[in-house]
């Protein structure tokens, strides 16, 4: 089953190493993350900076934070699946150095 992270296709890169490709994927995880992150932030960021203009900032400021929410746990369910990913990856290579060492 072929896998794609931000139209990079694992299967099909130019690593003919498995343990390079598996370093690949852990290092695009990551970034993935790590954007993810700073979206969900930004968002937050900007429902605090909603200003009291007229009497329309309360409802304003409410559906910020109700799409907030949604995004939080959306990012959130998507960062779960990320790290079990990555340590399915870490714990694969862990095994295999210890294979490789006992040759």
């Amino acid at each position: 089953m072929k896998k794609k992270f931000l139209n990079f296709d694992l299967q099909r890169s130019t690593y003919a190493n498995p343990v390079l490709k598996e370093l690949a994927q852990l290092n695009l995880l990551k970034k993935i993350e790590s954007k993810k992150l700073l979206e969900v932030a930004e968002l937050g960021q900007r429902c605090y900076s909603i200003e009291k203009k007229d009497n329309k900032w309360l409802e304003q400021i409410s559906d910020c934070f109700e799409h907030y929410k949604v995004e939080l746990q959306r990012v959130g369910g998507m960062l779960k699946q990320a790290e079990f990913e990555m340590m399915q990856i870490e714990v694969k290579q862990l095994h295999s150095s210890k294979y490789r060492m006992n040759f």
